[in-house]
Parts: C-alpha cells; sequence; structure tokens
C-alpha cells in the first residue's frame, strides 16, 4: 500500500476563517443549538429557583431533586452546545448552509491543527497514525494526499464533523457547477448504455452443445 504524500503548505493556511461564517452560525448549525441553548436557560433559571427556595428556608425533598435534575440539564445543555461550536468547518455567504439562493462562488473552509485550510474539489477521510497517535485528514485523490491533522480525543467526535465536512464539500461543489466522481460515473454509464440496446438471441433460440454431444454429432455425420 502506497504511504499518503503529504501536502505542501500553500497561502489557503490561516489562523482564522477572517471573512468567513463558523458552522454554528449558520442556518443549519443555529438550528443544532437552538435546542440546547432553551435547555440551558431554563435550568439555569430553575437552579437559581432552587436556591431561592433554599435560601427562604423551604427545603424538602422536591427541591433537591429540581435542584439535581436543573444542574444536570445545565450541565449537559452547555457540553452539547460547546460541542457544536467546535466543529471545524466554515463557509462563507453563498453556501447552502447559508442561503438557499447563492449570488456567487461558494467557499469552504477546514480547521485543522496547524489552522484554517480553503477546501475545494475533494472530500476528505480519516486515517490513524499509529506512530504519533494523530489523526490525519487525507483528500480523496489518487495520492492520498494528507491535508492536514486532528488531535482530537473523541474518535466519533471527528467522524460527526468529517461528515459534516464532506457534506458541505459536495454541496460547495454543486453551487459552483463542480462534477464529482458520482456524477462522472453516472456519465460514463450513460455512454455504455448502448449495450441494453442491442438485439440478443433468447436463451432457447441458441444453438449450446456440449462437448460430448459434438463428438456423437460428428459421428452422426461421418455415417
Amino acid at each position: 500500500m502506497q504511504a499518503p504524500i503529504v501536502s505542501p503548505a500553500d497561502s489557503n493556511l490561516s489562523d482564522s476563517p477572517s471573512t468567513m461564517i463558523l458552522f454554528h452560525h449558520t442556518t443549519l448549525g443555529a438550528a443544532q443549538v437552538k435546542p440546547y441553548t432553551w435547555s440551558l436557560l431554563i435550568s439555569f433559571v430553575l437552579v437559581l429557583t432552587s436556591f431561592s427556595l433554599m435560601g427562604l428556608g423551604i427545603i424538602g425533598l422536591l427541591s433537591y431533586v429540581v435542584l439535581t435534575f436543573s444542574l444536570l440539564g445545565f450541565v449537559i445543555s452547555t457540553r452539547k452546545i460547546l460541542r457544536w461550536r467546535s466543529v471545524p468547518l466554515a463557509v462563507n455567504i453563498n453556501h447552502p448552509f447559508v442561503d438557499d439562493e447563492p449570488i456567487g462562488d461558494s467557499e469552504v473552509e477546514v480547521e485543522f491543527d496547524s489552522g484554517w485550510r480553503k477546501i475545494s474539489q475533494h472530500r476528505l477521510k480519516l486515517s490513524r497514525d499509529f506512530l504519533t497517535g494523530d489523526w490525519n485528514l487525507l483528500k480523496d485523490d489518487a495520492e492520498l494526499s494528507v491535508i492536514g491533522s486532528w488531535s482530537k480525543s473523541s474518535e466519533s467526535e471527528m467522524r460527526i464533523d468529517l461528515g459534516l465536512i464532506n457534506q458541505a464539500l459536495a454541496l460547495s461543489d454543486a453551487v459552483n457547477e463542480v462534477a464529482d466522481g458520482f456524477e462522472k460515473a453516472r456519465e460514463r454509464e450513460d455512454a455504455d448504455s448502448g449495450l441494453l440496446d442491442r438485439t440478443w438471441l433468447d436463451f432457447e433460440e441458441m444453438d449450446i452443445k456440449s462437448p460430448l454431444a459434438r463428438i456423437f454429432s460428428k459421428d452422426e455425420e461421418n455415417e
């Protein structure tokens, strides 16, 4: 198996996606964050209410139950919000994640350990570097070039992020009218579809003889 080729650094690498929109600020990302934001606010109000009741001397089993579940909801909601805010993806205003009616070219940037990099016309794959323990991101080109690395600890989170990134890249290529591998495969399929238009003999019409039958037929002809 050929070793991945490391892509050289280029001008697309930057410290921050200056003019880009982070995923959690897009329409799709905001829809993921919104339920947990409401849950966080409700949990916060319940926590304050529970402490107020305790401060007034109204201490009972119900207060402790409400406080416990409120704190639990507060922690879970906070972690979920931070999780969606950490998605290493940013797009410009013409991307379908932001606007269904783009007025220009769509762009996608992905955050790696080394910084943000603009990606186009490729999908990414995840590969573990067993020497360093880091995860490499490979372009799906012929050389499987390493375009960056992630040092996150959760593989499941990385695969969710990778799925979002590849979806964003596919939508961006659609806006920019870039044919992907699937479209090229369909074009090849259409080019080969003439095979289906040929006239083939029915199975019953084919004169198929076994080697033994051909031997007997030759003997009959000689007689």
